[in-house]
C-alpha cells in the first residue's frame, strides 16, 4: 500500500474518527428525550393467560369454548383475534402518538433552545435550590395564569441551564416557548423598527405561552434599545410568562431600561 494511503488513513483514525463520535453523541443526547419505546409487533391476535373451569369450560371474548380434559382447572394461554374495532383503536393510538412526537420535535426547534437541557442534568446536592419547588414549576402551572419567573444569581450559577430545562419541560406539557438572549432580542427589535414593522414580533410572542430573556443585563445597549425591549415586555403582560435571568438585582434594572 502506498504511503500516501497509510498517512492518510492514521490521519482519519486519529482526527476525523474522534471528531465523527464526538457529533454522534451530541446527536444522540439531543434525540434522546425524544426517543419513543417501540410497540409490539400487530399479528392480528393478542395473548392472554386463562384459567379453565372443572366442566372443562373456558370463557373468552364473551364466548364459551369446550377445551380437552387435560386442561380442566388449569391456567393456560390463548390466543384471541382482534375484532375491526380493536384494530381501528391502535391505528387511532399509533397515529395520536406519532402526531404528538412531530409536535414535541417541531415544539423544541422552534424554541431556539442554545442547546438541550433538562432537569436530569441538575446535581441537587450542588445547589441551593429546592429539588420541590424546581418540580412544581416545571409543570408549567404558572403559565397558565402568565405569572412571571425571575432568576437573579451571579455568572455561572446555573440560571441558564434552569431556564432551559423549564422551558423544555414546558414543552413537554404542550406548551409553546421561545427563547432569547438579551442582547439578540434588542437587535431584532432594533432592526424590525429600522425595517418599519414595528409590532409584529409582540404579536408572534404574544401567541406563545412563555418567552424567556437569558443574560438581561449582561451587556449594555442604549436607551432607545432599553425602552423598545421595556415596550415589548408591557405587551406580554398577561398573555405571556416571561422567564427572565439576570446578575442584576431589582434596584438596578434601570440600568437596562432608564426612565422606560
Amino acid at each position: 500500500m502506498p504511503g500516501w494511503r497509510c498517512a492518510a488513513r492514521s490521519w482519519r483514525s486519529a482526527v476525523i474518527q474522534p471528531r465523527l463520535n464526538a457529533l454522534h453523541a451530541s446527536c444522540f443526547a439531543q434525540e434522546q428525550p425524544l426517543l419513543q419505546p417501540i410497540t409490539a409487533c400487530f399479528e392480528g391476535y393478542v395473548e392472554q393467560m386463562m384459567r379453565v373451569s372443572s366442566t372443562c369450560l373456558m370463557r373468552a371474548d364473551r364466548n364459551r369454548y369446550s377445551v380437552p380434559a387435560c386442561a380442566a382447572g388449569q391456567a393456560v394461554s390463548v390466543r384471541l383475534t382482534h375484532r375491526p374495532e380493536t384494530w381501528l383503536t391502535r391505528l387511532i393510538e399509533a397515529e395520536t402518538t406519532d402526531r404528538q412526537l412531530k409536535s414535541l420535535r417541531y415544539q423544541l426547534k422552534a424554541a431556539r433552545f442554545p442547546i438541550h437541557r433538562d432537569l436530569l442534568g441538575i446535581d441537587w446536592a450542588e445547589t441551593p435550590l429546592l429539588e420541590s419547588v424546581v418540580t412544581q414549576l416545571a409543570t408549567a402551572a404558572f403559565m397558565e395564569t402568565a405569572h412571571n419567573l425571575i432568576l437573579v444569581g451571579g455568572t455561572g450559577t446555573g440560571k441558564t441551564h434552569l431556564a432551559t430545562a423549564l422551558g423544555v419541560a414546558a414543552i413537554h406539557q404542550s406548551r409553546r416557548v421561545r427563547f432569547f438572549n438579551a442582547v439578540d432580542l434588542v437587535n431584532a427589535l432594533e432592526r424590525e423598527k429600522t425595517l418599519g414593522k414595528v409590532g409584529n414580533l409582540a404579536k408572534q410572542l404574544c401567541l406563545v405561552d412563555a418567552v424567556i430573556l437569558d443574560e438581561l443585563g449582561y451587556l449594555p445597549f442604549p436607551a432607545s434599545s432599553g425602552a423598545l425591549l421595556f415596550h415589548l415586555i408591557s405587551q406580554l403582560y398577561e398573555k405571556a410568562s416571561l422567564i427572565v435571568t439576570t446578575n442584576l438585582s431589582f434596584g438596578e434594572w434601570v440600568q437596562v431600561f432608564g426612565d422606560a
